[in-house]
């Protein structure tokens, strides 16, 4: 038995019991799904602190893959001259991959690279939408070591999860995925993730049950502004990071503050009226909080919370 902390990005850090048949089901279904082999290579770039790179790590070791490990950081093909087969990433460090061209070119002999961590934006959608190379968005979280479904980013790309192996999946009335399998020892495990069904092995994610909004008697989610205002953010070619977050209002009930980081990037000076004039009412941001730097996890995510209680 094993003892994992979740990455509390979102919330406290959970500690999570995993044992090591858990461990090793997981690299079988992601090696069979990726159709990887022994002797490729797999490149570690991510903190092995956490679930995303100790499984990598274990795929390595059971299907006797070369292991080339770096320090994390927010380029990591940056120093890597080694070409490798496989490997994980979280959004920003992708980014910054795709906006080098020498750490681009570096992709060319990957047979997939995972995505997770966090969602993907609209803007960096959009470049992964022209590659070839294999790169996947991954649905899963600690208590299922490592993901259960993968979604095509790349050419051609899918708007939806698959789910991986033996694993089946359903929804309560509340819209909440439930997923059963050998990976979570064949009992339930009730998500706090709101989905649409497609069929009995796809998905479209909607957001997290804690991020429904009921503003002013409507009800939407939170990650559906935070889509909204990437794509406003695209279009004006601003690149700050940013997030939406819901605060109790006495009129409203919820109501919506945006933080924006502005370390060394400024925004246009008309920002708060194209904001206003492109985003439905209901979801326009009541509060605009600009902070000079986020805080992040260990794995890379924006920390939420430890973000606004800074800003405090």
């Amino acid at each position: 038995m094993f003892e994992q902390k979740t990455s509390g990005s979102t919330g406290l850090p959970k500690l999570i019991h995993i044992t090591r048949a858990q461990m090793v089901i997981s690299a079988e279904l992601t090696v069979s799904a990726l159709n990887l082999s022994s002797n490729d290579i797999a490149l570690v770039c991510v903190d092995t602190a956490y679930i995303a790179g100790k499984m990598m790590l274990v795929r390595a070791f059971e299907y006797q893959m070369n292991i080339l490990i770096i320090e994390p950081s927010s380029n990591p093909l940056a120093h890597v001259n080694t070409p490798f087969h496989f490997a994980a990433m979280v959004p920003m460090q992708i980014e910054n991959t795709l906006n080098s061209t020498t750490s681009k070119e570096k992709l060319a002999h990957c047979k997939a690279i995972l995505i997770g961590g966090a969602p993907v934006n609209i803007k960096l959608s959009k470049q992964l939408e022209k590659l070839q190379t294999p790169i996947y968005a991954t649905y899963g979280m600690t208590e299922t070591v490592s993901h259960i479904a993968l979604q095509k980013l790349s050419s051609p790309s899918e708007n939806y999860f698959t789910t991986v192996g033996d694993v089946t999946i359903s929804a309560n009335n509340n819209d909440q995925l439930i997923i059963n399998g050998a990976i979570t020892n064949n009992k339930e495990l009730i998500t706090n993730d709101r989905v649409r069904l497609l069929s009995p092995n796809t998905f479209i994610w909607m957001g997290r049950s804690d991020n429904v909004v009921n503003s002013g008697g409507v009800k939407f989610q939170l990650e559906d502004v935070e889509n909204s205002i990437a794509l406003l953010f695209n279009d004006l070619n601003i690149y700050n990071n940013f997030f939406a977050a819901k605060i109790k209002d006495e009129y409203l009930g919820d109501k919506i503050a945006l933080y924006i980081e502005i370390e060394n990037r400024l925004l246009p000076p008309n920002f708060k009226d194209v904001l206003k004039h492109r985003m439905a009412k209901h979801q326009f941001p009541r509060e605009i909080i600009l902070a000079k730097k986020f805080i992040t996890t260990g794995s890379g995510k924006i920390d939420k919370l430890a973000t606004i209680n800074n800003q405090k």
